[in-house]
C-alpha cells in the first residue's frame, strides 16, 4: 500500500463531498419533476429523458467517488482490461480499427501499395478460423493498469495510468472476433482514457 500525500488526501476527499452533493442535487430534481407530474402543475412526462440524464450522472458520479475512496484506502487502483487487435499470420499487429460498415462492423487498417495508401476492410467474423481463411488473425490483448492521482503545480487533481503488465495471445473463443467494449467500474474514464487500440 502506497503512502497518500496529506494534501493529496484532502483533495480528494473534497471531489468526494462534492460529488455527493451533486448526487443530492440531482435527485431532489427528480423529485420535484416527479411533483409536478402527478401534482398536474406541467406536462412533463417523468422518467423522460431529464431524469435518464440525472441517472446517468448519478451513476458516474457514484463510479468516480467508489474509485477515489478506493484509491484512499490502497493508494492506487487496478484493473485489468481485455482489447483485441487484428493482425496478420505473423502476429504483426496492423492497427485496424473497428467501424460500422453497410453490413455491420468491420475492420479497417490502411497498407501503403504502389506509393497509395489504401484502406483494407475486413468483415468482423464469428470464429478465428474465418479470419485465418483470409490471412488473418484476431488476438487478444489483457492489459493490467494501475492509475493513481496527483496533483499539478496548480494543485489540481489529476489522473496518471500505467500500464504494468501485458499479455498477448490468441483469441480462440467463438464470437470473441467483435471487440470487447470495457465493462468495470472503470467506464468513467476508460471510454475517454482507453481504446480499442490501448491507453491514450
Amino acid at each position: 500500500m502506497e503512502t497518500i500525500r496529506e494534501d493529496l488526501r484532502e483533495k480528494i476527499v473534497e471531489s468526494i463531498l462534492f460529488l455527493e452533493k451533486e448526487i443530492t442535487s440531482r435527485r431532489e430534481g427528480m423529485k420535484y419533476r416527479m411533483e409536478n407530474y402527478y401534482n398536474c402543475v406541467d406536462d412533463y412526462s417523468y422518467g423522460g429523458l431529464c431524469d435518464k440524464a440525472a441517472e446517468e450522472s448519478i451513476l458516474e458520479s457514484k463510479t468516480k467517488i467508489n474509485i477515489y475512496k478506493e484509491f484512499l484506502e490502497r493508494g492506487e487502483v487496478v484493473e485489468v482490461f481485455e482489447r483485441e487487435i487484428l493482425t496478420d499470420l505473423n502476429n504483426k499487429d496492423l492497427k485496424a480499427k473497428v467501424v460500422d460498415g453497410r453490413y455491420g462492423k468491420v475492420w479497417i487498417y490502411t497498407k501503403e501499395e504502389n506509393n497509395k495508401v489504401n484502406a483494407i476492410f475486413v468483415g468482423c467474423a464469428k470464429k478465428p478460423v474465418t479470419y485465418e481463411k483470409k490471412g488473418y488473425k484476431v488476438r487478444k490483448v489483457t492489459e493490467t493498469v494501475k492509475l493513481t492521482y496527483f496533483l499539478d503545480i496548480d494543485r489540481k487533481l489529476k489522473r496518471r495510468y500505467e500500464i504494468i503488465e501485458t499479455k498477448i495471445e490468441d483469441a480462440t473463443k467463438e464470437n470473441t472476433a467483435y471487440p470487447n467494449h470495457f465493462k468495470s467500474k472503470w467506464v468513467w474514464f476508460a471510454e475517454n482514457q482507453i481504446s480499442n487500440e490501448g491507453i491514450k
